[in-house]
């Protein structure tokens, strides 16, 4: 079952409306670890995205690119049972666009489940199904075309 403890998602869009899920990390295995495995855990994670030299600056210090990779780390660090992504790549650099969604293929692979919209062709190939719209109809459903498979 998927409860609001196991879902993180974040959102597409800057200081304000990139994270989301504040309320979601209380009372989570991330807020029960003792201080030092929980400052080695947020390290090891902003260190995989190579931001863990701006740990210690306000939202409003960090780029839109920045800020949207802080999301996904937190996002990640909890391991979610189900992410929620909505343009996960879309302020990223195509290089950490293509990490993003490795990592998104990775954790995949060790089962969970993340739903992702986007308006990147690149990036809808990593799911196991696409579903694309126009017009809020659904005009194509099927297998991606060379993403993860299973």
């Amino acid at each position: 079952m998927i409860t609001l403890r196991n879902v993180e998602k974040f959102y597409e869009g800057g200081f304000g409306g990139a994270w989301t899920g504040e309320f979601e990390f209380v009372n989570h295995q991330v807020h029960r670890m003792k201080p030092r495995e929980r400052a080695a855990a947020v390290c090891d994670t902003l260190d995989r995205f190579h931001i863990v030299g701006k740990r210690d600056l306000f939202p409003s210090q960090l780029s839109g690119g920045q800020q949207q990779l802080v999301a996904v780390a937190r996002a990640v660090i909890a391991n979610p049972k189900l992410i929620l992504a909505d343009g996960p790549t879309g302020n990223l650099h195509s290089s950490q666009g293509k990490e993003i969604m490795e990592l998104f293929k990775k954790l995949n692979g060790e089962g969970t489940t993340i739903v992702q919209v986007t308006h990147s062709e690149a990036n809808a190939p990593y799911g196991h199904r696409v579903i694309q719209l126009a017009d809020g109809w659904i005009v194509r459903a099927g297998a991606a075309g060379g993403g993860v498979k299973g």
